[in-house]
């Protein structure tokens, strides 16, 4: 404890912790780091790793949102339960709305409005004064570009064929592969945790 520099150790607004090394905090950036993939067996930190995660940047962002889908029958993310901005998701029918509505209303639309404004992320359009911002045909100009936030907690259990319906596989993997391919520019970022981190479980992309 007396090596480790809590006391003057403070996270940027887009950083969350990962760990120590002998020496310094390990830390990691959103911008740099946009999503995530947590892996290990039972017992050894996943869902304790994601509600630090989740704490640190819903308590440093006030316009964050976080869309967490709990598997496990909403246990292991019920403290944040209620909490405004925060949205859980306990079975495989509604996580697949929130993957979905996200990986094509939110994309679409957030995309449109930065190719208007030949931007290439989300932070390049805050940086444009408000008179000079374009908003396309069909884009509201009151627009939220907030960071959205998804963990997944059992990632197993919404990817995998003979767990989740065959139909439903396809579209929540359809979905995620989406949002990891093109959610960085919008904001949108996606946190996987399972215990089976090999391409039957999560797509390889």
């Amino acid at each position: 404890e007396d090596n480790f520099p809590i006391k003057s150790f403070n996270l940027e607004d887009r950083n969350f912790m990962v760990g120590k090394s002998r020496s310094s905090i390990i830390q990691g950036d959103l911008a740099d780091i946009p999503h995530l993939l947590v892996a290990g067996q039972t017992g050894m930190g996943k869902s304790t790793f994601l509600r630090q995660f989740i704490t640190s940047l819903y308590l440093k962002n006030k316009d964050y949102t976080f869309e967490l889908i709990d598997l496990k029958q909403g246990l292991e993310f019920q403290i944040f339960h209620n909490l405004p901005r925060v949205n859980v998701k306990a079975d495989v029918s509604t996580s697949i709305m929130v993957l979905e509505r996200l990986s094509t209303k939110i994309i679409e639309e957030r995309s449109e409005l930065l190719l208007a404004n030949d931007c290439k992320d989300i932070d390049s359009f805050l940086a444009i004064e408000q008179e000079e911002r374009k908003y396309p045909k069909g884009v509201d100009k009151r627009i939220k570009l907030n960071r959205h936030i998804i963990v997944i907690d059992e990632a197993f259990d919404l990817f995998m064929k003979g767990i989740a319906k065959v139909e439903e596989v396809a579209k929540s993997r359809q979905a995620a592969s989406k949002i990891a391919a093109q959610g960085r520019a919008v904001g949108i970022h996606l946190i996987i945790a399972t215990q089976r981190p090999d391409r039957y479980a999560v797509d390889p992309q």
